[in-house]
């Protein structure tokens, strides 16, 4: 594996080998983009079914482990609210 963490630019290439013989080799490449709000809304909206589904995946698991009869725990500092 090699990692290139440029400024502008994250590369990722990743080469296996059976042997002496090159079976598998990927390349990533991507662009770094500033994590601000704009950006997080702009993907929400460009990809709908990938948050939904997301979202959609966490309370099943959830939901899985409240059925096994797991305790749910305040957090101490919500608790200091109340």
């Amino acid at each position: 594996c090699r990692f290139d963490f440029q400024r502008e630019k994250i590369k990722i290439e990743m080469t296996s080998f059976n042997g002496k013989e090159k079976c598998f080799k990927a390349n990533l490449q991507l662009n770094k983009v500033p994590l601000t709000k704009n950006v997080m809304t702009k993907l929400l909206f460009k990809y709908p079914c990938v948050t939904a589904k997301t979202m959609l995946a966490i309370y099943w698991q959830a939901c899985k482990i409240f059925l096994k009869g797991a305790k749910f725990y305040v957090h101490p500092k919500k608790k200091e609210f109340n």
